[in-house]
């Protein structure tokens, strides 16, 4: 069969792709760019759904992905995290395992920190 190129004895299976890892979406990683920031920032945040998957590093790894293909990708320059005050978790990755600093020592009128 067909389909050219890669030096194959023409069979079908040389076009197959790798069978990759069964993965599960355990959550999502948002960058928001919108007329609420100056030129060069962004909203980013994070959840992860699946109560397994908490405390083990995915939110942390996300989060630097993002974080670095926004910077380099996107321009972003500064980014603004907003976390419900009652998020201990979230606040902790943010503010320790992140380094962002908080803008304001008190929540926003939604209870958030920012």
């Amino acid at each position: 069969g067909g389909g050219g190129g890669g030096g194959g004895g023409g069979d079908d299976d040389d076009d197959e792709l790798p069978e990759l890892p069964k993965l599960r979406c355990v959550g999502d990683v948002n960058v928001h760019i919108n007329g609420c920031y100056d030129a060069g920032e962004a909203e980013i945040d994070v959840m992860i759904a699946d109560a397994r998957s908490r405390r083990a590093g995915v939110a942390t790894d996300a989060v630097r992905l993002m974080l670095q293909y926004a910077a380099r990708e996107l321009g972003v320059r500064r980014f603004v995290a907003k976390v419900t005050a009652s998020n201990a978790a979230s606040l902790a990755l943010f503010e320790n395992a992140l380094g962002f600093a908080r803008a304001a020592p008190e929540p926003n009128v939604f209870g958030e920190i920012e």
